[in-house]
């Protein structure tokens, strides 16, 4: 049985678009697929962060999200990773696992490796915020009457496009 040509020219550009779907130029895979739009690194210029730091992202036409170290967090696009060191500053730093990633903040919070509260003694060296807005986005962070704005745009070049902001810093890079 054969099938009439508008059947399949039909069936052929279903099948050409069923093919595209998913892939880039190339025919492959999309490269940025699981991957935040934004890394942003946070630190302080003269000493630690305090642990009452507040991170704040607006996207998306005005929704928000917020991390700070003190409070458990839950979140859709903000995650936000804290990296400590040992009172006394002596020794390496403790880097949190990835579990933390989801929770949303240090894993001293939920208990592993000591006590509640501990990371209350540790001072902060910095935040690594990993943000998933999947478009344009606005971070700011608050400390101690310190406050940083930047706006963040998605590169097309660039899947997860890192930033680094030092609070407190003299003359900050843009």
């Amino acid at each position: 049985m054969r099938m009439p040509g508008f059947m399949v020219r039909n069936l052929i550009a279903l099948v050409v678009a069923i093919a595209a779907l998913g892939c880039d130029d190339e025919g492959g895979a999309q490269p940025c697929e699981g991957q935040a739009d934004f890394v942003v690194t946070l630190s302080a210029y003269l000493g630690p962060l305090p642990k009452h730091t507040l991170v704040e992202v607006t996207f998306g036409g005005g929704s928000k999200e917020s991390y700070s170290p003190s409070l458990p967090s839950d979140h859709e696009v903000l995650f936000c990773e804290t990296n400590s060191e040992p009172t006394g500053g002596m020794g390496g730093a403790t880097h949190t696992g990835a579990g933390a990633w989801a929770a949303g903040g240090d894993a001293m919070d939920a208990g592993a490796g000591g006590t509640g509260g501990a990371r209350s003694e540790r001072p902060i060296r910095h935040i690594t915020c990993e943000i998933w807005s999947g478009g344009p986005a606005t971070i700011s962070i608050r400390a101690n009457g310190l406050l940083a704005t930047r706006d963040l745009e998605p590169d097309s070049e660039i899947c997860s496009r890192s930033e680094s902001i030092v609070l407190g810093e003299p003359n900050p890079k843009r």
